[in-house]
């Protein structure tokens, strides 16, 4: 935890990292098994580590009501680089509108480098029209009035996250999630329970799940 959090020059400036390192909590907990997972590969030892999943109130968000089967907004909201991997979500919509179905749109919230950005743009103008998509960004504080707006929530991550804490919220807000299993989400995700999974980088996987969603709408409740 020191090693990962912005705390952790203050405490390096009295002790040195190595000597933390051979210290030994007699109990650590952690939010996540990838979390736990991932401070142990880094070389901290702990003599007994727990898990205790963070949880979101449902007074913190704004709970989504569903009134009709025709599911067609989807969201990310996600850092905008490859581990994130918008893209597939990109390319999971521009399946769907191939096969007909266009009244799906997807909107994009988050912030990454110009580089990777302008690579979703320009995916984006050669494949479909960019009025499907949209990215922009959004202050943190805004986000549980978005759910609202939205049908389903995507989270189509490949590199493993320590908490995503975006699909907490969105089940908080009773918005559906489809998501891949990296890191964390393995924690949360229970595929046809809770949410629908998907395989990373398999936009033709999450286009189905997306029709599943659309069409079933006793599964979304």
């Amino acid at each position: 935890f020191l090693k990962l959090s912005g705390l952790s020059h203050i405490i390096k400036k009295r002790y040195p990292i190595e000597s933390l390192k051979r210290l030994v909590p007699a109990l650590s907990f952690f939010c996540s098994r990838d979390l736990q997972q991932t401070i142990h590969n880094r070389g901290f030892a702990f003599a007994r580590g727990e898990v205790i999943p963070h949880c979101i109130s449902t007074r913190e968000v704004a709970i989504k009501r569903f009134r009709s089967n025709k599911l067609h907004r989807l969201l990310v909201i996600d850092p905008l680089d490859e581990d994130h991997d918008p893209l597939t979500a990109i390319k999971a919509l521009l399946e769907l509108r191939n096969q007909g179905h266009t009244r799906f749109t997807l909107d994009i919230y988050g912030d990454g480098e110009r580089s990777y950005k302008h690579h979703l743009h320009s995916f984006i103008r050669q494949h479909m029209q960019e009025c499907a998509v949209r990215i922009g960004s959004i202050p943190t504080i805004n986000l549980p009035m978005l759910f609202l707006s939205y049908d389903v929530l995507i989270y189509p991550a490949k590199k493993p996250d320590p908490f995503p804490d975006a699909i907490v919220k969105a089940m908080a807000a009773k918005l559906p999630v489809i998501s891949t299993l990296e890191g964390s989400c393995r924690d949360i995700i229970r595929n046809g329970e809770n949410a629908l999974s998907f395989r990373r980088e398999n936009p033709m996987e999450l286009a189905e799940n997306i029709q599943k969603i659309a069409h079933d709408i006793d599964l979304v409740e």
